[in-house]
């Protein structure tokens, strides 16, 4: 069974109601904070509790949907994402272990997604399909600052959870119906596998994303807070302003994934030219948060030039049947970076009264990227 357009179409839809449901709490964090006294480290180990069980889930998923199937992962992954988030107006004194378990359901689903694509696109389309779940990824955190932003000036805060539990729970029934398991492998290729496990570029690429994601996810899952404490504006209005940054993002990643295909460029070098531009802003910022505004909007466009390359580049390197597994070991130590970077911004808040300190860390983690991004190396699948 090959996938057309239209369900390549859906399927980015479907990762958008996912994102939806993951971040949801992100815009409401201000709230907690402002009206409900809570400490800005416990708010970030809330958001970082998400963060923990999403990456914690992303290899066994790798390994289970070669086993079990995509879609069976994804549903299941959706069942327990939708029903989580379900709970969280219900939980507040427990809320790091709701969303932690938000976190696992929704580490469900990118590797199944990966592993999904890889076996029902031909190469040719592999990188276009790649891309699409990649700008749904990018849009997805606007989308939602967006969406609940407009709800919170309408809705109940609690009443946001219960909708986009509901709108997930609805896409996933139609999910189920539009694709079936064919993927499964019976006879896996161990030494393939090992491959895998220890390809150099596939860890390199992780290692990177580390860094990159503790940057975006950490200044995303915070500007709505920073800008309702630094700039004064209400909660609603944060939600939606944060809202740009991402479409910003997706700009910046397709615009780097067009120079590089016009051009003779490598991906490294992208990356090197990106991590570096991002480190002078993000000294920029430790210098002239006045100026936060432009450089945040900056930051983002430069930071996110290469953000394709991370999953566009593993076909390249390992057997189509193991992308899903590579995919999950890069986007796992992503968002072990999403949890250092947001815990940070918190921990270094309350001991500082000042976000300031936190972009000199930023900008060494970005010096740190752009010599790493030029150790990878070209080279065959599994070679």
């Amino acid at each position: 069974m090959r996938f057309g357009r239209g369900l390549t179409l859906f399927l980015s839809l479907y990762y958008i109601v996912f994102y939806i449901c993951r971040y949801s709490i992100l815009p409401i964090i201000p709230f907690f904070i402002e009206y409900m006294g809570m400490p800005h480290i416990r708010a970030g180990l809330i958001v970082s509790s998400l963060y923990i069980g999403y990456a914690m889930m992303l290899i066994p998923s790798g390994f289970l949907c070669r086993r079990i199937g995509s879609r069976r992962m994804i549903v299941v992954g959706a069942l327990i994402s939708s029903l989580s988030n379900l709970l969280i107006p219900l939980s507040y004194k427990w809320m790091n272990i709701v969303v932690f378990i938000n976190g696992i359901g929704q580490g469900f689903i990118w590797p199944s997604l990966m592993n999904l694509v890889a076996r029902n696109y031909s190469k040719d389309e592999v990188d276009y399909v790649i891309g699409s779940l990649l700008t749904a990824s990018i849009f997805g955190p606007s989308i939602t600052f967006v969406l609940i932003g407009v709800f919170l000036s309408i809705l109940r805060w609690e009443d946001i959870f219960l909708i986009t539990s509901l709108i997930l729970f609805i896409f996933t029934i139609f999910f189920s119906h539009l694709v079936k398991d064919n993927d499964l492998k019976k006879n896996s290729q161990e030494r393939g596998l090992k491959k895998v496990l220890l390809n150099r570029n596939i860890w390199l690429l992780g290692i990177i994303y580390l860094f990159f994601y503790a940057v975006i996810r950490g200044l995303v899952s915070w500007l709505p807070t920073i800008l309702v404490q630094e700039l004064g504006i209400s909660i609603a209005l944060s939600s939606i302003f944060t809202g740009v940054f991402p479409i910003i993002n997706a700009i910046g990643g397709f615009t780097g994934t067009y120079v590089l295909r016009k051009t003779s460029f490598k991906e490294k070098y992208m990356m090197f030219i990106s991590f570096t531009n991002s480190s002078i802003i993000l000294l920029l910022l430790y210098t002239y948060m006045n100026m936060s505004i432009p450089l945040f909007l900056m930051l983002f466009l430069f930071i996110s030039l290469p953000e394709w390359f991370f999953f566009t580049l593993p076909p390249k390197f390992v057997l189509n049947e193991y992308v899903g597994l590579a995919s999950a070991i890069i986007d796992t130590l992503g968002y072990i970076g999403s949890f250092l970077g947001t815990f940070l911004i918190g921990l270094l808040y309350d001991l500082s009264n000042t976000y300031k300190i936190i972009f000199m860390v930023y900008f060494l983690y970005m010096i740190f990227n752009a010599f790493l991004s030029l150790a990878i190396r070209e080279t065959n699948r599994l070679n």
